[in-house]
């Protein structure tokens, strides 16, 4: 069989001060395997510490079709991705994120997924770049399957996402109202919900960084709690299931009499204060926005 040329890929990195790892994930995307044509953007989200200079050094190193584009008009990833697709020239269009670091095949795994499927989402590894502390915090990322969110549709993250260009642009990108977290599930629901395929591609690796340290995981905790009420606000009537109350209830009677058990331990302390900032987050969201998603 006769194929024709290889899809053109753009890679979309959104960056706010990763100065420290950026260079890692560049030379990442310099050492891809892909035989096809392939541009990285940078959308640089406001960085102070230098990020786009580093961008730049590494780019004129090891990595000629780099391009460092401004996305600061507003703070958020999805205004760092949106940004960067609308530069993109290619016909599909991936994302990973600057902390990060792709297996030489990601580029590669990831267009055949496509060839398929409208929209994909990559295999997450968080062993190769956090400590067993770190991973202790967190439950795994799915290695066999998408993740779902809140019950309802499964969805692709925003650290390893890939998407047909004229299927982003049909879209309208990322929903840049949704600035605390739920951004990749809105726009694979979206998708999907429009009668788009949404897989998996289990061989397009990328090396997960963690958030480090505990302050930084409440936030992130928190953010996914306070994003869930949004999402239910925007899919309610597309079959989102409304949360169980009674279910709430038991998760915070769980939470208060683990408490004694959990905190002793640096471990249990990490888990339990995930868990505790997740349902302030909805609690808090909830009454925001008058609406019941405990």
């Amino acid at each position: 069989m006769v194929r024709g040329p290889l899809p053109s890929v753009s890679v979309v990195v959104p960056a706010f001060n990763e100065s420290q790892h950026i260079a890692g994930q560049l030379r990442a995307l310099a050492a891809q395997d892909y035989e096809g044509d392939v541009e990285v953007i940078l959308a640089d989200n406001g960085s102070t510490d230098g990020t786009a200079d580093v961008a730049r050094r590494v780019g004129a190193e090891v990595l000629a079709s780099l391009r460092v584009i401004d996305a600061s008009e507003r703070p958020g990833p999805s205004v760092a991705r949106n940004a960067g697709s609308r530069a993109a020239s290619g016909d599909l269009v991936l994302f990973c994120d600057a902390d990060d670091v792709a297996d030489p095949g990601w580029v590669r795994a990831m267009v055949a997924a496509l060839e398929t499927a409208a929209v994909v989402g990559g295999r997450l590894e968080v062993d190769a770049l956090n400590d067993p502390q770190l991973l202790a915090w967190r439950s795994p990322p799915a290695q066999t399957h998408l993740p779902r969110a809140e019950g309802y549709l499964p969805f692709a993250m925003g650290s390893n996402m890939g998407i047909r260009a004229e299927l982003l642009r049909k879209l309208g990108g990322f929903d840049e109202g949704l600035d605390r977290s739920g951004e990749e599930p809105e726009l694979c629901w979206r998708a999907q919900l429009a009668g788009e395929d949404l897989a998996f591609a289990p061989d397009a690796v990328v090396h997960y960084r963690l958030r480090s340290g505990l302050r930084p995981l409440l936030r992130q905790h928190r953010h996914w709690g306070l994003g869930s009420v949004d999402l239910y606000r925007r899919f309610r009537d597309h079959g989102m299931p409304r949360s169980s109350t009674t279910a709430a209830l038991r998760h915070w009677l769980r939470l208060l009499l683990g408490a004694p058990v959990r905190l002793p331990s640096r471990a249990g302390r990490g888990v339990w204060a995930g868990r505790l900032a997740y349902r302030w987050g909805r609690l808090r969201a909830s009454v925001e926005h008058r609406t019941l998603y405990l």
